[in-house]
């Protein structure tokens, strides 16, 4: 009314309207420096699992979601370079299928992504092992038309690299040529650390020849990833380890170990002590992982004793690294003494790791029972699968397994069959070789029923069974002269498309023979051409004791000339 009475009416308007710009300001103000922060911790947290190597900080993934989510609802990203600082935490928290989501996002608001943003996606997609999400990005890119720089192919190779998807790596390698984009010693590296994945030492070995003829020059790292893509290749990865020289570059102990690995894949174990030396001389310190893979390699050659000295040269474990990796080398030491028959060592080793923290797993457990199995050790393999049951270690079926061999080869088929209901009870599927131990078990045993029971059901559950089951479960019907029974289990030999060999058949015509059936046993003596096999002393043996317990002595001495046909000396079970 005043303003009226002053003839000022538009001046108040305008008063207001002001205040409420100002107001507007004040909020865009706060907006931008709240964003501001939140951004900040963000980035924080995305640095901190980066910063000190924490890979389960559940509490920082939470947070991080948390405020991602706040940045999302106020509308407070804005730009790229925001959306991209969001992404880069998301990733380094391992949250990369949240990163990715925000590239829709980007363009439903309108902020169009740039080359940078979708380096940091697929860099995403790198850390989460996703190489085909990284790859749609790359094809979402072509259709908005942002151009590939070289980290953008840099990163997708290293991405392709990790699934072991070496031609896609090469692939995107000749696409960067295609755009003359630069190729330089990293983007050598991703693609050669691809090939290294894939064991294609050829294909890495050429990438390096291309960088020197490109008078580029290779790296500690090309070097590393070369020698590591050798596999068994021992020759070739000692060569390179010497030829880094030549480049001026010193071997680290990463160098050092990928080489003693390809000697441990090729069963030298010469090399890897050669290779031990040359570290001694050149002061590199061998730390575990070259020391596991140098008994490793001495397992592979039987030399036990040698695998045993180099545990004495393992550096203290002090740190979940070094014990995780101090724990490899004394596996390797135990599965040494295993292939030595050194059963005790074995048990001794497990003790010795006890005394230095070093936590024994399933594989050290594993690896004892597989020791004692081979020297028939069957009630230590008990103890050591019920010790494994106390300290809270799930035994997997490859153990049970073992144990059952032990007992098989002890002709303890109870214990065989309890182990096989307890695996069962504890929701292990038996696989073909726990099947075998057990029916070969109940079928010394004298068992039989048992072991065509273990049979039945295995094929039932459609275990993929293997000759060596089925055959002791034909070797269990030959005592109580279950013909038609064997005779079955061979046609289901057969019907699983295995093929079956001399012994499984001669059992077929022992059982025939302890049957008194010699018609069926001379039968399946001439059957052998069926199935490609030529018959042996036994199987002769077999048919001509069936026909003469039978009184028929023609048939009998038939399988003499059989085994003049087959150029088989007669013995003097035959005559």
């Amino acid at each position: 009314q005043a303003a009226k009475a002053n003839g000022s009416s538009g001046r108040l308007p305008h008063v207001q309207v002001e205040g409420v710009d100002a107001g507007h300001a004040e909020v865009e103000r706060r907006s931008a420096k709240m964003a501001a922060q939140l951004l900040a911790e963000v980035k924080a947290l995305g640095a901190a699992k980066v910063r000190h190597g924490q890979y389960d900080h559940s509490g920082d993934k939470r947070r991080l979601l948390g405020l991602v989510a706040e940045l999302d609802e106020y509308d407070f990203l804005r730009s790229a370079k925001e959306y991209g600082i969001v992404m880069r935490a998301l990733a380094g928290q391992q949250l990369w299928r949240e990163a990715l989501a925000f590239l829709p996002t980007m363009l439903r608001r309108n902020v169009e992504p740039d080359v940078i943003v979708c380096n940091v996606a697929i860099n995403a997609c790198t850390r989460g092992d996703a190489w085909t999400a990284s790859l749609a990005v790359l094809q979402s890119m072509e259709r908005c038309a942002i151009l590939p720089d070289e980290v953008t192919f840099n990163s997708l190779m290293g991405a392709c690299g990790k699934g072991a998807e070496w031609s896609r790596a090469l692939f995107l390698l000749t696409e960067l040529h295609i755009q003359s984009l630069e190729f330089n010693t990293y983007t050598c590296n991703s693609a050669i650390t691809a090939c290294q994945q894939g064991s294609k030492w050829d294909h890495a070995l050429s990438l390096l020849e291309e960088l020197t003829r490109k008078l580029v020059l290779p790296d500690i790292i090309t070097f590393n990833a070369v020698i590591s893509s050798c596999g068994g290749n021992w020759e070739l990865a000692m060569h390179l380890l010497l030829g880094m020289s030549k480049q001026a570059l010193t071997p680290s102990v990463v160098s050092y170990g990928a080489a003693v690995k390809s000697c441990e894949e090729g069963s030298n174990w010469q090399a890897a002590f050669q290779i031990l030396a040359r570290m001694r001389g050149d002061r590199v310190a061998a730390n575990a992982v070259v020391i596991g893979s140098t008994i490793a390699a001495c397992g592979r050659g039987s030399e036990w004793r040698r695998s045993l000295l180099l545990l004495d040269e393992l550096p203290h474990a002090d740190g979940r690294k070094t014990r995780s990796d101090a724990l490899i080398a004394h596996n390797a030491a135990i599965d040494a003494c295993g292939k030595g028959m050194q059963w005790l060592q074995a048990m001794k080793q497990v003790d010795k790791m006890k005394q230095g923290n070093i936590c024994p797993d399933l594989l050290t457990y594993s690896t004892v029972i597989s020791a004692c199995e081979k020297a028939s050790k069957w009630e230590i393999s008990l103890g050591l699968l019920a010790n494994a049951h106390a300290i809270s270690i799930h035994p997997d079926r490859i153990m049970y397994s073992a144990v059952m061999t032990a007992c098989e080869k002890s002709r303890e088929w109870s214990w065989a069959l309890w182990l096989y209901a307890d695996m069962v009870h504890r929701s292990h599927c038996p696989d073909a070789m726990a099947c075998a131990a057990v029916v070969s078990a109940c079928g010394a045993g004298r068992e039989w029923s048992w072991a065509l029971y273990i049979l039945e059901e295995a094929l039932r559950w459609q275990v993929a069974l293997d000759l060596r089951a089925c055959s002791a479960a034909i070797s269990a019907c030959v005592y109580p002269g279950l013909w038609a029974q064997a005779q079955q289990l061979l046609q289901t030999i057969r019907r699983l498309q295995l093929r079956p060999d001399a012994p499984a058949c001669n059992a077929v015509i022992s059982a025939c023979e302890s049957a008194s059936c010699w018609r069926e046993a001379l039968t399946m003596g001439a059957g052998f051409v069926q199935d490609q096999l030529r018959p042996t002393l036994l199987t002769l043996g077999a048919v001509a004791r069936s026909c003469g317990s039978a009184s028929h002595w023609t048939p009998a001495l038939t399988q003499l000339l059989e085994a003049q046909k087959n150029d088989l000396t007669p013995d003097t079970v035959l005559l």
